[in-house]
């Protein structure tokens, strides 16, 4: 299996771009995302929005201009693109040319996170619980290095029974729960009630 990024190619999936208190109403940000660079804004609706991050008019960097309403300023010669990418307005009031377009991902904003999916539709929505978000306690932080590991490698040991015995030292009350995973096109989830380190009992949902 190829690694994450090689030859430029990376996996149609759900990708944090940043954390939801790091981009404020009006504010913006670069960020790396998969080889490149975005920008996040939020606008006066409150909508985080990822796009990609240079003016198609000159290549000016977007990060360093500003958001205007909803619109997302350039800083060099005040291009203005909307919530769909498409260049509004210029700075001098002349008409925008209809290839002045960014590239805008489709994104989400879930548990504390922005969201882009690599790719013009997403292939799935982000997972729900079976609690609204606002039951559910969660984390949010920023590693302080990323883990030398393609993604699929973690996804991978969540089913593994074996993983959970051996590295976690996770002890089922009942047989293995092989046969009651319920697996989509995208994913899988099933249930498990075990001991957990020092017999700590579990009841989750993976």
């Amino acid at each position: 299996m190829p690694a994450e990024g090689e030859d430029g190619l990376f996996t149609q999936s759900w990708f944090p771009v940043c954390m939801s208190s790091e981009v404020g109403p009006g504010e913006l940000r670069a960020e790396k995302f998969l080889d490149g660079k975005v920008v996040v804004y939020r606008g006066e609706d409150g909508i985080a929005r990822v796009m990609s991050a240079y003016c198609p008019h000159l290549g000016a960097d977007l990060s360093i201009g500003c958001v205007v309403e909803n619109r997302l300023q350039c800083a060099f010669h005040k291009w203005e693109y909307d919530t769909d990418g498409q260049c509004a307005k210029t700075g001098i009031g002349d008409r925008p040319p209809h290839t002045a377009q960014l590239y805008k991902f489709p994104s989400q904003e879930r548990y504390g996170l922005v969201w882009a999916f690599n790719g013009d539709e997403p292939l799935w929505d982000l997972p729900d619980f079976e609690y609204d978000d606002d039951d559910i306690i969660f984390r949010t932080f920023r590693l302080p290095a990323l883990f030398n590991c393609d993604p699929w490698v973690f996804a991978a040991n969540t089913p593994d029974m074996q993983h959970l015995k051996a590295v976690h030292n996770i002890q089922f009350n009942v047989d293995d729960p092989h046969e009651s995973v319920d697996w989509s096109d995208w994913g899988f989830r099933y249930k498990i009630i075990a001991a957990h380190q020092q017999g700590i009992p579990i009841e989750w949902t993976l």
